[in-house]
C-alpha cells in the first residue's frame, strides 16, 4: 500500500502510535491518494505497521466507514471509496450551508497567536504559488482548517466541521493539479480576508468568507468534471 504523506500529529509513543494519530494518518493517506479509491485496507497489514492489535485497527476502520471514506464488503474487506459528482455536490452544498453558521458557533474573540499563525499561513501560501507543491498545499490548508477549528466553541460543530472538510477535500486534492493557480489565488484571497476579520473579531464575517470561497471551489470542480465529461465523450 502506497504511503506518500504522514500528518504532523502522527507521533509515536514508546514505539506504538497514538490511536487518534493512526486514524489521522490513514485518513490523510486516503485524502492525498496514498490509498486511491478501490484500495483494500487489510487489518493485518495495518496492525503490523502501527504495532498494535487488530481490534483497535478494526475500530479505526469502522470510524473511517462512518466518515464515508471506506466501505466494508463481505468477502473483500475494507475498501477505499470514491465519490461521484452528485455525491460531491451534495456534500459541498451541505458544507456551504453549514459553514454559514460559523459565527454563531465560534468564540467571541480570536487570540493574538491565532492571528499570527494565520498570517504565517498566508506568507507560506504566497511562497508556494509557483512551485505546485501539492503536499505543502495540503499541509497549509490543513493548518488553516485546524486553526479555525480552534476558534469554534461548540464541540458537536467541531466534529461535523472535520467530517465535511475531509469528505470534500479528498476529491478536490485529487484534481487540484488541473486548477492549481485558480485555487491558490482563491485560498490566498480567502486567508487575507480571514485575517482582517480575525483582527476585528468578526466571527460572522469569517463564516461568510469561508462560505464564499467554498462556493467558488465547488463551481470550479463542477466545471472541471463537465469539461472532463466532454473530453471523454469525444
Amino acid at each position: 500500500m502506497k504511503r506518500n504523506y504522514e500528518p504532523e500529529n502522527a507521533v509515536k509513543t514508546s514505539g506504538r502510535i497514538n490511536l487518534e494519530s493512526m486514524y489521522s494518518t490513514i485518513r490523510d493517506r486516503i485524502c492525498l491518494m496514498g490509498y486511491p479509491p478501490g484500495t483494500v485496507l487489510k487489518e493485518a497489514d495495518l496492525a503490523e505497521e502501527f504495532k498494535i492489535s487488530r481490534t483497535p485497527v478494526r475500530q479505526i476502520l469502522q470510524r473511517l466507514q462512518s466518515d464515508g471514506l471506506v466501505i466494508s464488503k463481505h468477502g473483500f474487506g475494507t475498501i477505499v471509496t470514491d465519490a461521484n459528482l452528485d455525491e460531491l455536490q451534495d456534500d459541498y452544498e451541505f458544507r456551504i450551508q453549514f459553514i454559514a453558521m460559523f459565527g454563531k458557533m465560534a468564540k467571541a474573540k480570536c487570540k493574538n497567536r491565532q492571528i499570527a499563525e494565520m498570517t504565517e499561513i498566508l506568507s507560506s501560501l504566497e511562497d508556494l504559488l509557483h512551485s505546485r507543491g501539492i503536499l505543502e498545499f495540503w499541509s497549509l490548508s490543513h493548518r488553516q482548517h485546524k486553526l479555525l477549528r480552534g476558534v469554534i466553541r461548540n464541540e458537536t460543530y467541531k466534529v461535523i466541521w472535520d467530517l465535511l472538510y475531509y469528505k470534500t477535500s479528498r476529491i478536490w486534492y485529487r484534481n487540484i493539479h488541473s486548477m492549481w493557480y485558480e485555487e491558490m489565488h482563491n485560498m490566498i484571497d480567502e486567508t487575507k480576508e480571514i485575517i482582517e476579520a480575525m483582527r476585528k473579531n468578526d466571527m460572522n464575517a469569517i463564516g461568510m468568507i469561508k462560505k464564499k470561497h467554498t462556493e467558488k471551489t465547488l463551481q470550479r470542480i463542477e466545471t472541471y468534471f463537465s469539461e472532463l465529461a466532454l473530453v471523454q465523450a469525444r
